[in-house]
């Protein structure tokens, strides 16, 4: 079973990826280009009222765009306001389609799709759009939101174009990889954990190195006792300072890794408690350098891996489970002292 692990672990990436991919609009028999937050221009701050504009400008790197998505904030509360979106070519005197749509549809923080009949010559063209606020008030309007990308240009394509034309099918496939990234916080959340850490938990040995490397690697203590543990460190990191958010799935893969190997270690609780009280010392300095997504993010960690070390402690006091590698040993080999027992 072991020896069909990767091969598994890799697929059930791959399932995790389209699912994230589909979750944030990008579905798969599209092809998305992110749009430059400089070429989106409100000519209003904060809530669009009756009569602002929003212009932006994008060239389709595909053929066939068929939508723009924009993001939007409903600033916790619901949106009474009304927008038209309107799309021509640059250079165009007229506009090639305008429609109507409510602002009650836009969820907060989420791309919303602005669709238009197809364009099947739009490969390399630039295209200029607008959304007016027609009945926009204060207190119930939407405002366009920071996390990036602000807007994406989106081609769409059917099965049966792709099925009946194989060299657009090779086309499409090779952008499809391509376009990926731009989403290097997906593939590495979908990839790294159930790829790279599983398959060195359940394979170290079949893991080589070059040979020079091979003996400064194993030579430094750090790497040889908490490679898993540095991994894990520094995807947490990443998902904070990066991302700035947190996926359900990303806590429950690594965290279930931590636990995987803190199992086959036999690391003590205190281990995931001070992780903690890093995570939340992290949380409270992120928050008073004004980084509030960041520190939201942090404080999850935190609160997670103290999940992490309830868990083990009733593994400890009431199932008697036995531990090897006390904190104090976990972080000598950091070169830390501490006086915590």
């Amino acid at each position: 079973m072991k020896k069909y692990l990767s091969f598994i672990l890799f697929v059930f990436g791959c399932l995790v990826l389209l699912f994230k991919l589909n979750e944030q609009g990008n579905q798969l028999l599209s092809l998305e280009k992110p749009g430059s937050s400089k070429e989106l221009i409100s000519t209003r701050s904060g809530e669009l009222v009756k009569g602002d504009i929003i212009h932006g400008k994008i060239v389709s790197q595909y053929p066939n765009l068929g939508q723009i998505t924009v993001r939007f904030n409903n600033n916790f509360h619901d949106s009474e306001d009304t927008v038209l979106f309107r799309i021509k070519e640059e250079g165009s005197l007229d506009w090639y389609y305008q429609v109507n749509i409510k602002t009650d549809q836009f969820q907060p923080h989420a791309l919303f799709p602005f669709g238009f009949p197809e364009i099947k010559d739009s490969s390399g063209k630039t295209y200029i759009f607008e959304i007016e606020s027609l009945n926009g008030q204060q207190g119930r309007g939407v405002s366009l939101d920071s996390q990036q990308p602000q807007f994406t240009a989106k081609s769409v394509f059917t099965k049966r174009e792709l099925l009946s034309n194989k060299q657009l099918s090779i086309y499409f496939i090779y952008h499809k990889i391509l376009s990926l990234r731009h989403y290097p916080s997906l593939i590495l959340f979908s990839f790294y954990p159930f790829v790279f850490l599983l398959f060195l938990y359940y394979f170290p040995n079949k893991i080589q190195f070059y040979s020079t490397l091979t003996s400064k690697l194993v030579s430094t203590t750090i790497i040889k006792h908490h490679l898993f543990s540095i991994l894990i460190i520094l995807m947490i990191l990443f998902s904070i300072v990066f991302t700035g958010r947190i996926e359900d799935i990303n806590i429950i893969l690594i965290l279930g890794t931590y636990l995987l190997y803190s199992n086959k270690y036999k690391y003590e609780s205190r281990i995931a408690l001070f992780y903690s009280v890093c995570l939340l010392v992290l949380a409270l300095t992120l928050l008073i350098l004004g980084q509030q997504s960041s520190a939201n993010s942090s404080s999850v960690w935190a609160y997670m891996f103290l999940w992490v070390y309830l868990i083990q402690q009733i593994g400890e006091n009431i199932l008697h489970f036995h531990s090897e590698i006390t904190l104090e040993k976990y972080l000598s080999l950091f070169d830390i002292r501490i006086g915590l027992k």
